[in-house]
């Protein structure tokens, strides 16, 4: 059996409909530089679940450079807030206040293998649902 990772990762969701796991530094976060290397230019952050701190970190002038389309970043984002064109790369972390962390291993890789199967957007919305919500859970138990 494959061992998971134990270091948090980002997910970068590709135009291309593939996706990419990220290790987070020892900090459990990426560098700017690092950001703008994975989007292609500088950094706007969008609010990717109504139940979690999910975020999507997506090139600021990304309509303005004519990048493609990101048809399960939109899929995704379309479930969740009604329509919003997402275009290029996205990563995927979660906003804890107003830092950006990277996402348990286990999400991560989950996460990262939904996108790769270009699931429906009823399909995603279920798996963020379920997934995250006991993600968070196992987070909010530790904290106190």
């Amino acid at each position: 059996m494959k061992k998971i990772p134990s270091t948090p990762q980002a997910v970068v969701i590709k135009v291309d409909g593939s996706a990419q796991l990220v290790p987070c530094d020892a900090s459990k976060t990426l560098s700017l530089d690092k950001l703008h290397d994975l989007v292609g230019g500088y950094i706007e952050i969008v609010r990717a679940s109504r139940i979690a701190p999910l975020v999507m970190i997506v090139n600021e002038e990304g309509r303005l450079l004519n990048l493609p389309l990101n048809k399960n970043a939109t899929a995704w984002q379309s479930a969740i807030h009604g329509f919003q064109q997402i275009v290029g790369d996205v990563v995927v972390m979660c906003q804890q206040g107003e830092d950006l962390v990277g996402l348990n291993p286990k999400l991560a890789k989950q996460l990262g293998g939904a996108f790769t199967m270009r699931l429906q957007n009823d399909v995603i919305s279920d798996f963020l649902k379920e997934h995250v919500e006991c993600e968070l859970t196992k987070v909010k138990r530790h904290a106190r």
